[in-house]
């Protein structure tokens, strides 16, 4: 028997299944959480460490920046006192006339040495050299062999030195020297001061700088742990301080690292390399410039240190890992045995969905055990019982948009509700054209009822009162009498002529809605404003489009004269998107609309009457009203159907 690639998964056990599933989920779960929360942590104390790094960094840069900054101060306040320019003066007087051996030479450097070495022991140079303008060492604080010398004569002496003491002629500056001579294999910082007397320039002071006092500033260890360290690397790539773990030598150690290429081009970070041992550190760099004195200031700490933490949480992390399967083993082996137990309780529960009771939550579990053979029967008859119940209640709540899709073409009871939903569709459309024309054609015989009455009042009665009116003239009787008469019949005509308004007005068929309107409000008892936005917007419309709208008004204008006590009333007609807007306002008491709805009142059937004469025109209706704040009718009708 050839088996598929997923047979010998379905036919295992049920306990077999929850075990090897929970298995084999737990461990991706533990793993994956394991190496979420392992590399999480891991980027945190990088993180944390680069930036402990790059304040020790920074705090390290000030604090050398300072001590060199005050280095070059203290020299240049040394060089302006009139006894050092005094002794400046005197022993290059000396030294021209009679050189450094003579008798006088010597007395005067014995009388000026203690004030020196003072000023050099405390602020801790190692040599304290005077230079004429034209380059003679005609003193130094320590005896050597520069004495007696001209830099600018005496070739064996650096570029770079000459250069660096020629601009020390004319301001301060400290740099940073690789050699004096041109044999030489130690580098220098020295501090130079141009000194004046008399406002001429006579000279430079040089002071060579305890390179102890810079290595005392950095290797300050504190929160660098046991491998961490800062050391100094000038433009040629040398270390320029001690360092931590190669014993000096007569060689300088070489830096050509990323972390001091990028510092010395100007560029400042921190991040992980390799460093001049070739081992993985963690660094922080920056560049540091002082006159011409330019190095790399480098913080670094072993990645294996900083990584001590973590690793050992790695290793508690496998044991928790280990553990935890052991126990989703153990726990599915307890929870298998309930599950099986269930079984024969969830073969109850499909017959009574069967029988037609409520059914129970979808199942997605589909295999070739009892629970997919279960799950493949109640998911059959929960879709096709919670669709036909969802079709069903939309049907009952006359939705006739909602779909149904039978389960085939011998689903009786989906195609039933599908014909049922289509004769009902059918039917709603047949009745709700048919109240249409029923409405419609009673609309059309009143108003036709209307105008035969209006034209026979205005034609018939109106007529015989004019004729009654002249034939008062005849009459014998006091003029008084007459005149009361006449009185009383113009009257009644004017009522007449209202009342013909009302039933029909003639301006509606002569002229149009705007002018039937506004001879409507002429005859109302409260003020009516009316605005049109245009002045022939209503002109196109159908004339049972015009009745409806001016029946609407007419009701308005009644409901509002009888129950709203109001005092000014405004009609305004406006076109938004293809529809009609009017809107009819009045500053009357207003009224609660839910109590309208709630009890027969002659208001309602008003607003009834509105309601119905808009439907007919397809168009909306709606009413606003608050109690003492006046009511607001607003009237939609949809140009395009029109």
């Amino acid at each position: 028997m050839i088996l598929k690639k997923n047979d010998f998964y379905n036919n295992l056990s049920i306990r077999h299944k929850l075990g090897f599933c929970y298995l084999i989920i737990g461990l991706i779960n533990s793993a994956f959480i394991s190496m979420y929360f392992y590399n999480t942590m891991k980027e945190s104390l990088i993180e944390r460490t680069l930036n402990q790094l790059s304040s020790i960094k920074t705090l390290k840069k000030e604090w050398i920046t300072d001590y060199l900054n005050n280095q070059k101060k203290e020299l240049h306040y040394f060089s302006t006192q009139s006894e050092t320019q005094n002794n400046f003066d005197e022993i290059y007087t000396e030294f021209l006339r009679n050189g450094s051996k003579s008798l006088n030479y010597k007395s005067l450097d014995s009388s000026v040495k203690n004030s020196i070495d003072v000023f050099k022991l405390h602020h801790k140079y190692l040599n304290i050299w005077f230079i004429s303008k034209n380059g003679e060492i005609f003193y130094t604080s320590k005896s050597n062999m520069y004495r007696n010398k001209n830099i600018f004569k005496d070739s064996s002496f650096s570029n770079e030195f000459v250069t660096n003491c020629k601009k020390g002629l004319e301001n301060m500056v400290i740099f940073d020297c690789e050699k004096i001579l041109q044999n030489d294999t130690i580098s220098y910082v020295f501090v130079a001061s141009p000194i004046y007397k008399n406002k001429e320039i006579k000279g430079v002071i040089l002071a060579k700088i305890n390179p102890l006092e810079i290595q005392n500033i950095l290797s300050q260890h504190t929160g660098m742990g046991n491998t961490g360290e800062s050391y100094l690397v000038d433009t040629r790539n040398k270390m320029r301080s001690k360092s931590r773990f190669i014993m000096p030598s007569q060689k300088a150690i070489i830096v050509n690292t990323l972390a001091s290429k990028k510092s010395l081009a100007l560029v400042e970070g921190n991040e992980i390399i390799k460093d001049y041992r070739n081992i993985d550190v963690l660094s922080s760099y920056t560049y540091l410039k002082i006159d011409n004195l330019k190095w790399a200031l480098i913080s670094e700490i072993d990645l294996g240190e900083a990584m001590m933490p973590i690793n050992k949480l790695k290793n508690q992390m496998i044991w928790v890992v280990i553990l935890s399967l052991f126990l989703i083993v153990g726990t599915t082996i307890y929870f298998s045995d309930k599950i099986i137990n269930s079984i024969s309780k969830l073969n109850a529960e499909i017959k009574n969905l069967l029988l037609g009771k409520n059914p129970i939550n979808r199942l997605s579990v589909e295999n070739n055990d009892e629970i997919g053979e279960m799950n493949q029967n109640i998911n059959a008859l929960f879709d096709r019982l919670n669709d036909t119940a969802k079709f069903a209640q939309e049907i009952g709540k006359g939705n006739f948009d909602a779909s149904y899709l039978p389960a085939s073409e011998e689903d009786k009871m989906g195609n039933s509700l599908v014909d049922m939903k289509d004769k009902l569709v059918a039917l709603t459309r047949i009745i709700a054209q048919e109240n249409k024309k029923k409405t419609l054609s009673i609309i059309q015989g009143q108003e036709n009822e209307r105008r035969r009455i209006s034209m026979e009042l205005h034609d018939g009665v109106a007529q015989m009162l004019v004729a009654l009116r002249f034939k008062t003239q005849e009459l014998e009787i006091p003029s008084s009498d007459i005149l009361e008469l006449k009185t009383r019949i113009d009257a009644v005509l004017q009522e007449i002529k209202r009342i013909s308004i009302n039933l029909m007005p003639n301006v509606l068929w002569d002229v149009g809605l705007e002018a039937a309107i506004k001879t409507l409000v002429k005859h109302n008892n409260i003020p009516v404003e009316v605005f049109f936005e245009d002045t022939n917007m209503t002109s196109h419309l159908p004339n049972e489009v015009k009745f409806s709208i001016y029946r609407i008004i007419q009701e308005a204008l009644n409901n509002i004269a009888k129950h709203a006590k109001a005092s000014l009333i405004t009609i305004n007609f406006s076109c938004i998107k293809n529809k009609l807007l009017m809107e009819i306002t009045d500053n009357g008491i207003g009224f609660d609309i839910q109590m309208i709805k709630n009890k027969d009142w002659i208001l309602k059937d008003g607003i009834r009457n509105m309601k119905d004469r808009t439907q007919i025109i397809n168009g909306n209706f709606s009413i606003k009203s608050v109690e003492n704040f006046g009511t607001t009718i607003l009237i939609e009708i949809p140009l395009t159907k029109i």
